[in-house]
């Protein structure tokens, strides 16, 4: 039969007016969804409450989830606690899950991690994945519960048994690392978890491959992973990909070279980094030092203090970009600003030498004094040569030595 769903509405109003809640649920769906109706929010949560009210379980979940995301009504934990507790209350472990989860999360006063093991071992007992992967942690972790190793793997077992990949990737951490160290099971786990997708378990195959832990080492496969975990968005996958790809003697494939440049495009900052250092140095790309100013830019734009130093580097020497001191003091600046040492050092020279703003002993033995205190051989040279130099003849020299480009970033 074909679906009709402007019919379906015409016949589930008359049930639902006439108090049927299954209907009043559906109705409350339908006009949620906009199927057969205008969608409309406020009728969507005036139907569900009515269900509700009758005591419909699927409104009781709904109801929970709307209060607890915020959508459709302001987020108020305590109401999405009250309508999931009417679900847990009659036994049913989704919703014994979700209250331990509001108690388990929320930030408000109703945060307890005692009753969150309570109604998690409820929902756990009764073949809920999610309860017995939170459970499980919360015996490894001692939060709620006695801390117990041999009770936490018990749970999360439970649940890895059963596909879930969060908890396949617990254990792979568990095994690991400390006094269960097993790097084949970690190794195992792992896989299962990462096949499905799982970012972190993606990454953490990927350490474990570079490593050769309990899996064949291949850098290649590392790499592998760890796009498939900066794919799904893991934040430090990129810094990874960025440090490995910087590595002397790493031989970067074509299908790295396009990886960089479709996560550059995409705003990934670590990838625009990369992109920016191989047109600059010519590796696996035409070297261009133009396209390395804009993607040092591009990364820049986004805060990252190498990119702002090198960049600034760039405007120094008038490469690729038109010569501006100005603008090489401002990017060594920002970047200084964040701790690095060698934009402190730059910035020294240009305070030092009033290049792009006005000369300053003062400040420029601030910004040396910073990037020694980093630790920076180059700081500490000039630091001492500008605290040792007598005299207007000595004081000449030391503005007027050398500081051509000799094509070595600073990064």
């Amino acid at each position: 039969m074909e679906q009709n769903d402007e019919e379906a509405v015409h016949w589930l109003k008359k049930a639902a007016e006439q108090g049927n809640p299954l209907a009043q649920y559906h109705m409350g769906f339908m006009f949620d969804e906009g199927r057969g109706v205008a969608q409309s929010d406020t009728k969507a949560l005036q139907w569900y409450k009515m269900a509700g009210k009758q005591g419909n379980l699927n409104s009781f979940y709904v109801l929970g989830h709307l209060y607890k995301k915020g959508r459709i009504v302001a987020q108020n934990d305590e109401e999405a606690l009250r309508w999931f507790k009417k679900m847990a209350e009659q036994g049913h472990a989704d919703g014994q899950y979700e209250v331990g989860a509001i108690y388990d999360n929320s930030r408000s006063m109703l945060h307890s991690e005692v009753e969150a093991a309570k109604w998690y071992k409820k929902a756990a007992d009764q073949g809920h994945t999610d309860a017995q992967y939170c459970l499980g942690a919360q015996f490894v972790e001692g939060h709620g519960v006695a801390q117990s190793l041999d009770e936490g793997l018990k749970w999360l077992k439970t649940a890895a048994e059963q596909g879930h990949a969060g908890a396949q990737c617990s254990l792979a951490k568990i095994y690991s690392t400390g006094k269960t160290q097993n790097y084949d099971e970690a190794a195992r786990w792992c896989r299962k978890s990462a096949d499905q997708g799982f970012a972190p378990a993606q990454y953490l195959l990927a350490m474990l491959t570079q490593e050769g832990r309990g899996v064949t080492q291949s850098e290649v496969e590392a790499v592998r992973w760890v796009k498939k975990a900066a794919e799904r968005g893991l934040k430090k996958t990129q810094s990874y990909l960025r440090e490995l790809f910087e590595e002397d003697g790493f031989d970067m494939t074509q299908d790295d070279v396009q990886w960089v440049e479709n996560a550059a495009e995409q705003g990934h900052v670590d990838a625009q980094f990369t992109l920016a250092r191989m047109f600059f140095e010519g590796k696996e790309v035409a070297q261009s030092y133009k396209k390395a100013a804009l993607w040092y830019q591009k990364a820049a734009l986004q805060g990252d203090r190498k990119a702002q130093c090198n960049l600034g580097f760039m405007f120094e020497n008038g490469l690729g970009t038109t010569q501006s001191n100005e603008k090489a003091t401002k990017c060594y600046k920002k970047a200084a600003q964040q701790g690095s040492a060698q934009a402190q050092n730059n910035l020294g020279h240009m305070f030092e030498n009033g290049l792009g703003v006005e000369q300053s002993d003062e400040k420029a033995a601030h910004w040396y004094k910073q990037a020694v205190d980093q630790g920076l051989a180059m700081g500490l040279h000039n630091y001492h040569a500008f605290i040792q130099k007598k005299g207007a003849e000595a004081l000449q020299r030391f503005r007027n030595r050398d500081r051509r480009f000799d094509g070595v970033m600073p990064y």
